[in-house]
């Protein structure tokens, strides 16, 4: 969970730096609405929504 947080921080770090922002908070809602749309289409695309979503993918008792 540190790892992950730590990258997610040092994308957003450059992000804001890449494009001359100054708050960090807007960096991290542009990066997130630029993102979003990008990661949505790959799973679609990929079919990976089927696998995803699965009820097969349920752990149960």
């Amino acid at each position: 969970m540190l790892y992950m947080s730590l990258i997610a921080a040092s994308l957003i770090y450059i992000y804001r730096k890449i494009n001359q922002i100054e708050s960090f908070k807007i960096a991290k809602l542009r990066f997130m609405n630029q993102l979003q749309p990008e990661l949505l289409g790959i799973i679609w695309e990929k079919g990976y929504s089927k696998e995803l979503f699965s009820v097969d993918n349920l752990a149960g008792p």
